[in-house]
């Protein structure tokens, strides 16, 4: 498995002091980037396709059967831009929200260091909670086609699918218990759209009502997949 984590959202300064880490104690054995936020709040519309853009160039050498894993660790700003820059990377991304730095209470530049020094750990702890969550994603996923979690969202007539898939992307990675929030939300698609068996068939499927899915799709990504097969045809421009 490689992991692209991208961390974002970061005021200049400390952008700097993340930068001045090693990347492999964000995300050791996986490619990190990372990009300061140049606007005082929230995201700028164009922000996401920037990071995905770095992230595509990073994946297309690769071999096309290469298992990825996206990762996001954004500052929360509670706010649209934030909603919206977030759900560019909806549902093939694993995400993770961060508070924004607060340098209040703090009276001297010593005492400002400090607080950002416990600030850069904590975007570490993230970052590595990222990971764990992407290994139980894949966990749930790897080798089994048949896996509600590998339903390809664009060309599912229901749209309950999506809004499921929605709502796990948002809390997955800040769940107690991740493994048993991917069980609750296989247990809800399932409970949607039971086991079917197509006409004159043994083998057992997926279905929205009208088409039938034996197996994962060739799009970009399902849910917290990306697929490098796939980066040469969806790689967005700026």
């Amino acid at each position: 498995m490689r992991y692209v984590l991208f961390l974002a959202g970061f005021e200049v300064e400390v952008y700097q002091r993340l930068s001045s880490v090693s990347s492999k104690k964000f995300v050791p054995n996986g490619h990190l980037i990372l990009k300061p936020n140049l606007t005082p709040f929230g995201y700028l519309s164009d922000e996401a396709s920037k990071f995905l853009v770095d992230a595509f160039e990073h994946i297309l050498p690769m071999n096309e059967a290469e298992p990825i894993s996206l990762l996001l660790a954004y500052v929360d700003f509670g706010d649209q831009s934030t909603r919206r820059f977030v759900r560019e990377f909806f549902p093939f991304c694993v995400t993770m929200p961060i508070e924004p730095f607060e340098a209040r209470g703090t009276h001297n530049r010593p005492q400002w260091n400090a607080a950002l020094a416990r600030y850069v750990q904590d975007v570490i702890r993230a970052s590595r909670k990222l990971l764990d969550v992407a290994n139980v994603v894949r966990a749930h996923t790897s080798g089994n086609n048949l896996t509600p979690l590998l339903l390809p969202i664009r060309n599912f007539y229901d749209g309950r699918l999506g809004q499921l898939f929605e709502e796990l992307f948002f809390r997955l990675a800040v769940a107690s218990d991740p493994s048993g929030e991917l069980a609750k939300s296989i247990a809800a698609i399932l409970n949607a759209h039971p086991w079917a068996h197509p006409p004159g068939e043994k083998q057992r499927c997926l279905s929205d009502g009208v088409l039938f899915f034996g197996s994962s799709g060739s799009c970009v990504g399902d849910f917290g997949n990306f697929r490098a097969s796939a980066a040469c045809k969806s790689a967005p421009s700026v």
